[in-house]
């Protein structure tokens, strides 16, 4: 019983270390996309 308990607990674990390494992803291509249009926009 407490193994499972053990073993759900590591799961949610991990869901939310991928979910906090999709946010910083997401927050990064963000950032990238809003430096390429600043960079288009300059360059025209």
């Amino acid at each position: 019983m407490p193994l499972e308990r053990h073993s759900l607990h590591f799961r949610i674990d991990i869901s939310k270390k991928i979910s906090r390494k999709a946010e910083t992803f997401v927050s990064y291509v963000g950032v990238l996309l809003r430096f390429r249009w600043v960079f288009y926009r300059v360059g025209c």
